[in-house]
């Protein structure tokens, strides 16, 4: 469980991590 839905989306899309 990710309490910050920018973590998770990180995860689904590697390619985006800032």
């Amino acid at each position: 469980l990710h309490l910050n839905p920018v973590h998770a989306v990180v995860q689904l899309r590697p390619s985006l991590q800032h």
